[in-house]
């Protein structure tokens, strides 16, 4: 072989070793040939629906992988492993003004509060919700990323991936909800109790607050002194047209 030849060989083999490791680099690894490489982090003190975002996660990366990820809180963490953040110590890390914005431009009291904010570093996956029920739909956004889908209540609606090996790109997520009411009827529901329940969290319809809504005028939400004005423009129009086809007393007006 020629000096030349050889000066492009070694060449090739250095380019192809720092192409490997960038590529390391730029993932983050959860689970490494069936072993763990992270662990679930939640405040010390956490609220239900933390607690349930990391039991999901819990859950459905051992599906995916066979292995089981540890569950701890941020005092007991070990800060020299990867770390899945959840709730508080998520926020800890990440800028303030990624959560403002993730609580969008409506913020009154009909606001869903669902935002969310996912975050990277070198050693860490933090997830942070504006509200707890953030934190649990961000763990879903993530899941999502990592090939989890549920098309259906119960486990025939589900698919899983299965890897001996859980890892993902760096994430950098803001999600604001486009809508803050956000629900699917089902017939016979009451049939089908938790596993709607169940399907619609995971699927991030709204979560937490509920909403009343049929073949009926809806007072969710609307105060007397709204409603009474809604009548009464219902009544000068009735002066003016008895026989007008429909109306509505909608929140929704």
């Amino acid at each position: 072989m020629s000096k030349r030849a050889m000066i492009l060989v070694m060449g090739g083999m250095i380019l192809a070793c720092v192409s490997e490791g960038c590529t390391q680099q730029r993932h983050l690894t959860l689970v490494r040939d069936g072993r763990p490489r992270a662990q679930i982090v939640l405040p010390d003190q956490p609220d239900e629906l933390e607690q349930l975002a990391a039991d999901e996660l819990q859950h459905f990366i051992e599906r995916m992988s066979g292995t089981r990820l540890v569950v701890t809180t941020d005092d007991n963490a070990d800060r020299t492993r990867m770390r899945i953040l959840l709730g508080d110590p998520a926020r800890r890390v990440m800028p303030a003004k990624l959560l403002d914005q993730a609580l969008g431009e409506r913020r009154d009291a009909l606001s869903c509060r669902n935002g969310f904010v996912i975050d990277s570093g070198e050693e860490y996956l933090a997830i942070c919700g504006v509200e707890p029920s953030g934190t649990l739909f961000g763990s879903y956004e993530l899941l999502e990323r990592l090939g989890c889908r549920w098309f259906w209540p119960g486990e025939i609606g589900q698919f899983v991936p299965q890897t001996a090996t859980v890892q993902i790109e760096p994430l950098h997520v803001l999600s604001v909800p486009s809508f803050d009411r956000r629900s699917m009827w089902f017939s016979r529901d009451n049939e089908l109790g938790e596993r709607v329940q169940t399907w619609s969290r995971r699927n991030r319809l709204l979560y937490g607050r509920s909403t009343d809504a049929g073949h009926d005028s809806h007072p969710w939400g609307v105060s007397d002194e709204a409603a009474g004005k809604k009548a009464n423009e219902l009544l000068v129009r009735l002066r003016k047209n008895p026989r007008i086809p429909w109306f509505s007393l909608s929140w929704g007006d």
